[in-house]
């Protein structure tokens, strides 16, 4: 599926909860991540972009998530009565769950979420959206008997703040001409902008500009002799010869080139004779020129430094520009990273041994097997990285944002985590031998159950290692 022509609306009251899915969203890089805690606007942004799918989180009464699918599957007032929505709830929102497959579901994803596991339901949702009912579920018995399926306006309605705003979306579009019909065979191929199972946007997006579509250039079997003023020489178009002048001959302009040294080659397939280009001439002062080869830490350097320039560009401009930056298995121990904007680099198997990344934005980037040990990571960015199997024995990690982060087999044998941000980090079989974790924050018991240390381990108040068996 091309993710590129994907928009999605991601729709839950906890700031963490969006941020971790737009992290792993931003990974297969979709045309747009909508996010946002509020019904009413999740409604405004179904209308606004035309997302192919929800990720909307239902937890606990009053959730606006089951406000949302109310107002959404809403017949009568919707923008949108049919878009697929994957509800995300946890092991204990069995009552929120059946209200909202009620309503109408396509997906469920149980906390904590897997990135496999949203991608592929993701995917399969927008392929192939299918309505879900109790028995998909497993909780036929439990909560409200009415039927799963519906699509019949209840008694609800939109907000009059709401109403307000799609009536002046509505108009604005309605005084525009019609886009040109799209086929059904089309549509489901996703031609015109609206890939299968998702919705078109009533209006366009405000404060986003829209490019004209560059003119189409015609094929090599449409492009004909150009008969008015012209004659077709090959491929090049020249002025005819007028018809009552046939005295004076054309002649072409002098070309700038001195020819003496060799003689003219034809270009096979152009009709056009061109002068043979000689090899080019190294200039004075070059490796080459002198006749020494060029050092290859040189150009490895040289080349490290560009591609971290490119990949400063894709982040900056959101993978509009640019190239994102594999740098597996690459030896940047000595090489300068302080501060680096290395967010969603591939940095698997690296060598940063004793590398100075303070203040470094590594969020989302893949570290998995990279040598970290010793490296100054004090103040950096590891939001939603990726540190399975990491060596960052006797790192210095201090106020480090380590929230999301996957540190599963990681080895923080002596590391100093000093008042690091753990909310939410995946600490399974992870090394804590003699490890200062004293003074960290966000760190819960359950994060402890399968991690193994020693003595010297260090842990705040309250908490301790799992007993060994």
């Amino acid at each position: 599926m091309d993710w590129k022509r994907i928009r999605i609306l991601v729709l839950d009251p906890d700031d963490q909860i969006r941020f971790h899915l737009r992290m792993i969203l931003g990974r297969v890089q979709p045309a747009r991540i909508m996010g946002t805690d509020a019904a009413g606007e999740a409604l405004l942004m179904v209308s606004q972009y035309g997302p192919q799918a929800a990720l909307v989180g239902v937890a606990g009464k009053g959730s606006p998530g089951i406000e949302f699918l109310r107002r959404l599957r809403a017949a009568a007032n919707s923008p949108c009565p049919a878009l697929p929505v994957v509800v995300m709830a946890g092991e204990d929102d069995d009552a929120p769950l059946g209200e909202a497959c009620e309503l109408g579901i396509e997906g469920v994803l149980r906390r904590p979420i897997a990135e496999a596991a949203l991608l592929s339901t993701l995917e399969g949702t927008i392929r192939a959206p299918r309505r879900m009912g109790p028995d998909d579920l497993g909780l036929k018995g439990r909560g409200s008997s009415r039927p799963a399926v519906f699509f019949s306006a209840p008694s609800f309605a939109l907000k009059n703040d709401d109403l307000d705003l799609l009536a002046q979306a509505r108009r604005a579009s309605s005084s525009k001409p019609p886009p040109p019909p799209v086929s059904p065979a089309a549509r489901s191929r996703g031609v015109g902008g609206v890939p299968s199972g998702g919705c078109a946007p009533s209006v366009k997006p405000v404060g986003v500009e829209v490019a004209p579509a560059a003119p189409e250039r015609p094929s090599p079997r449409q492009v004909g002799p150009q008969r008015v003023g012209q004659q077709q020489v090959g491929r090049e178009a020249v002025p005819a010869i007028p018809s009552g002048d046939v005295s004076k001959p054309v002649r072409p302009k002098a070309m700038d080139v001195d020819t003496s040294s060799a003689p003219p080659r034809r270009r096979e397939g152009r009709g056009v004779d061109l002068p043979s280009a000689g090899p080019p001439v190294p200039r004075k002062g070059t490796p080459a020129a002198d006749g020494a080869s060029p050092d290859p830490e040189a150009l490895r350097r040289a080349d490290i430094a560009r591609r971290l320039e490119v990949h400063r560009e894709w982040v900056l401009s959101r993978g509009v520009s640019g190239q994102k930056g594999v740098f597996a298995g690459e030896n940047l121990e000595e090489w300068p990273l302080k501060e680096a904007l290395l967010s969603q680099a591939e940095l698997r198997e690296a060598r940063l041994g004793d590398a100075d990344l303070e203040g470094a934005f590594l969020g989302g980037a893949d570290l998995r097997f990279a040598d970290l040990s010793g490296a100054r990571l004090d103040g950096a960015d590891l939001s939603v990285a990726r540190l399975r199997h990491a060596g960052l024995r006797l790192a210095s990690l201090t106020g480090a944002n380590l929230r999301g982060a996957d540190l599963s087999g990681a080895d923080l044998s002596g590391a100093r985590l000093g008042d690091a941000d753990l909310t939410g980090a995946v600490l399974l079989e992870a090394c804590l031998d003699d490890a200062d974790l004293g003074a960290v924050v966000g760190l819960v018991r359950s994060q402890l159950r399968a991690v193994s240390g020693n003595a010297g381990t260090r842990l705040p108040i309250g908490m301790w290692l799992p007993e060994k068996t």
